[in-house]
C-alpha cells in the first residue's frame, strides 16, 4: 500500500533544507489531524453497545477530492482512523527531531525522510537521513511513539537493528563498514525515553550490551532524542 504521507527522497548533490521539509510535513500532519477530528466525532456518535468496539475500530477518515498538501498521496480516498492517529503521533516525534536538528546539526541537510510507515519501505532505509555536504557524514534517525513505559514488543532493539547496531544477543553479525562513522539517533516518546533512562540507571546496557551506549538524551517538546555511540 502506498504511503499515507509521501516519503521525501533527495540526492546527495541536491539535499533539502530541514526547515523547508518541516513545513511540508507539518502541512500534511495538520491536514490529517483535521480529518481525524471529523472522523472522531463520527465515532463518538456510535451508540450501540454490543458492537461498539468493532464499529469504532473500523471508523475511517474520508479524504475529499481537490487540493491536498504537497506530501499527501493522491491514491488514498480513505484511511483507518486508528492508523491515522498512530501515524500522526509518530509524525509529531519526527517533527520534534527535525526542529532539534536545525540548531543541533546546523551543517546538515535532509536527504531522505519517511513521515509515515509503509510496506514499501526498504530494509536499509531510515525515518530520517540527514547529510553534511562538507564531509558526506550522515545522521540516521529511527522514530517511534511507543506509549508504554515497557518494551514487550522489543521495539527498542528492532530500531537499533535498523540502524545497523550489533546487539548483545546477535550470534552472528555481518558489518561491512564502521557504522559509527555516521551519527545514529533514536527518537522516542517521553514514556519510552524514561524506560530507557531507567535501564541506563540500572546499568542494563553496561552489563548486557557490549557494543553500544547511549549519550545523555536531549528533550525536544514531548520527545526524547538519544544518540547511539560505540562503546
Amino acid at each position: 500500500m502506498p504511503n499515507l504521507v509521501e516519503p521525501i527522497k533527495q540526492t546527495p548533490e541536491n539535499p533539502k533544507s530541514i526547515s523547508e521539509v518541516i513545513q511540508d510535513i507539518r502541512d500534511a500532519h495538520h491536514y490529517l489531524v483535521s480529518l481525524g477530528k471529523e472522523a472522531s466525532q463520527t465515532a463518538s456518535q456510535i451508540t450501540t453497545i454490543d458492537e461498539w468496539g468493532s464499529l469504532v475500530k473500523r471508523t475511517k477518515i474520508i479524504m475529499p477530492e481537490g487540493n491536498r498538501p504537497k506530501l499527501i498521496s493522491s491514491e488514498h480516498e480513505s484511511h483507518s482512523l486508528i492508523e491515522v492517529i498512530n501515524q500522526c503521533a509518530t509524525m509529531e516525534r519526527l517533527i520534534d527531531a527535525l526542529n532539534w536538528a536545525i540548531d543541533a546539526l546546523p551543517n546538515y541537510y535532509l536527504l531522505r525522510c519517511n513521515p509515515t510507515t509503509s510496506s514499501e519501505r526498504s530494509d536499509n532505509d531510515h525515518d530520517i537521513v540527514l547529510i553534511n555536504p562538507n564531509n558526506g557524514q550522515l545522521s540516521l534517525f529511527e522514530v517511534s511513539d511507543v506509549t508504554r513505559g515497557s518494551d514487550s514488543n522489543r521495539k527498542e532493539f528492532k530500531d537499533l537493528a535498523s540502524l545497523g547496531i550489533q546487539l548483545g544477543s546477535m550470534k552472528t553479525y555481518m558489518q561491512s563498514k564502521n557504522l559509527f562513522v555516521n551519527r545514529l539517533f533514536m527518537v522516542v516518546s517521553i514514556e519510552f525515553g524514561n524506560y530507557i533512562l531507567e535501564r541506563i540507571k540500572r546499568r542494563y546496557y553496561d552489563k548486557s550490551q557490549p557494543y553500544f551506549r547511549y549519550d545523555e538524551p536531549v528533550r525536544q517538546g514531548n520527545t526524547y532524542i538519544f544518540e547511539v555511540k560505540e562503546r
